[in-house]
């Protein structure tokens, strides 16, 4: 993967999906959602994006492409070959399924959805000053000052309050009296309704801004801290000792598999479909694609036997974010699928989450927090 075009799903995985090879070079067919049919490619050109696990010294790229090539090339290879024992490697194939599960370009785009959705949201609520401004009215006196005796606890964040409150403390005013006057002074500008109008347009103003940064700025935040995790771990060791626990197989198809951009997907026990990403303790089933006609299989419950049919295919196509692989060009009617499952963050969790800060809220405004 070394280079600027990094590959979201690694050559080695996508080998097993080969229509050809030629010396060492490797083709697929490539499936894309802004295509209008599918066209075969090297392995080394599928599934690639600049840069997209960083570059310079803040980059994953060599943390991943050295990962992959001392644990997880081997091990597919022994998966396809039928070498490995299943039960002893339980540990590393944990490993392959928890790199996999975080490494993707849909993780990192629906983060950052999810992100500008919330955000905007939230945004919106604290950008309205009216209310923020009751809120913060109705608290009592004892509330108010409880704030300020913590921010004045910790003056090392705020540059230069340590030294004013010193000053203070020289000329006999102690912390406490402090907080007392700030909170009094305060309490007499929201009791005028001039000077409660101002603070509260100034509030909502200043709330705007903050939870509505502009949309580059989240994709690149996202994108650092997506970057920042693989580079630490490839493979989170709390995603590992989840599916550690888990029994696998492999099932030998009769027909041909495709792989799609997230590789692994998954069965919870809220979802009625497979879904690209999991919430680990909700995951009843993985399944990854190895080769056109090998699924690896893992269960919550190890005595399970999971067999799955040609319409798995579907689901893969469903829950890729914008393209598959597969080993020949047979696949073209399900490229209407592709991201037809979204992002599991569905807007209707967003929506009750927001909708529970609003209430809150407005419960503060009408005093029933004080």
């Amino acid at each position: 993967m070394a280079g600027k075009r990094h590959h979201i799903i690694p050559k080695f995985l996508q080998k097993g999906f080969a229509s050809r090879q030629e010396g060492e070079t490797v083709w697929t067919w490539l499936y894309h959602k802004n295509i209008s049919a599918p066209r075969e490619i090297s392995t080394t050109d599928a599934i690639v994006s600049e840069h997209f696990y960083g570059k310079g010294e803040n980059s994953a790229d060599a943390s991943i492409t050295e990962f992959e090539t001392s644990r997880l090339a081997p091990l597919v290879d022994s998966l396809r070959q039928g070498t490995c024992d299943l039960v002893e490697s339980r540990r590393e194939i944990a490993g392959l399924i928890a790199h996999f599960s975080i490494r993707t370009k849909l993780i990192r785009k629906g983060f950052e959805e999810a992100s500008e959705n919330f955000l905007s949201g939230v945004g919106e609520i604290f950008g309205d000053g009216e209310l923020i401004g009751d809120a913060v009215a109705n608290q009592s006196d004892a509330y108010m000052k409880e704030q300020f005796d913590e921010v004045l606890a910790g003056p090392e964040t705020y540059p230069g309050a340590l030294d004013a409150i010193k000053q203070l403390e020289n000329l006999g005013i102690s912390r406490d009296e402090v907080s007392s006057t700030i909170v009094a002074m305060l309490r007499e500008h929201l009791n005028d309704p001039v000077t409660r109008q101002e603070i509260s347009e100034g509030i909502g103003e200043l709330f705007s801004q903050i939870f509505n940064p502009p949309s580059p700025l989240i994709s690149e935040s996202v994108k650092e801290g997506h970057i920042k995790g693989l580079k630490e771990t490839p493979a989170p060791e709390v995603r590992i000792k989840t599916f550690e626990k888990f029994g696998w197989q492999i099932q030998d198809c009769d027909f041909d598999l495709i792989l799609g951009d997230t590789a692994t997907i998954f069965e919870t026990v809220d979802h009625q479909t497979f879904v690209p990403i999991c919430d680990l303790p909700k995951t009843k089933t993985v399944l990854l694609p190895i080769s056109s006609r090998q699924l690896l299989i893992g269960s919550c419950d190890p005595t399970i036997k999971y067999a799955v049919k040609q319409n798995i295919n579907h689901a893969i196509a469903s829950c890729s974010f914008e393209q598959f692989v597969g080993r020949t060009d047979n696949h073209t009617a399900l490229m209407t699928q592709i991201g037809q499952e979204p992002f599991p963050i569905a807007k209707d969790e967003l929506e009750a989450e927001l909708a529970n800060l609003r209430e809150n809220m407005r419960k503060m405004a009408d005093g029933e927090h004080s």
